[in-house]
């Protein structure tokens, strides 16, 4: 058997070298094909997220300003009800009379400066 020049060993080797590092480079672009999957992934995972954070506060603002608004009706059902209440067609009494009558001298009295 008849060895193999020198140059013949070191092309293979270069051989060897070359196709180690295409597999490398190879690996490379799948990792990085991989990479730019995962990371599409977790972004539109990141915006599902984000879009049912801002839905859950949207429905929780809601239900708070609902809540506040049958708050305020309520009150004001409330504060009509006794406005209402107050509204009475009494006929003033003598006692009530004077009593307007001497408020209203006093106010007057106070406008212009002049005595009760």
């Amino acid at each position: 058997m008849q060895a193999l020049p020198a140059t013949h060993l070191q092309d293979g080797a270069v051989e060897a070298a070359f196709a180690s590092v295409l597999q490398a480079e190879q690996a490379a672009r799948e990792a990085i094909t991989a990479a730019h999957t995962e990371a599409a992934t977790r972004a539109e995972a990141a915006r599902a997220d984000s879009r049912a954070r801002a839905e859950r506060a949207r429905r929780h603002l809601a239900a708070v300003r609902a809540a506040f608004e049958r708050r305020r009706d309520d009150e004001l059902a409330g504060l009509a009800a006794q406005a209402e209440a107050l509204n009475v067609d009494a006929p003033l009494t003598e006692a009530d009379r004077a009593h307007v009558e001497r408020a209203v001298l006093a106010v007057a009295a106070q406008l212009t400066g002049g005595a009760q």
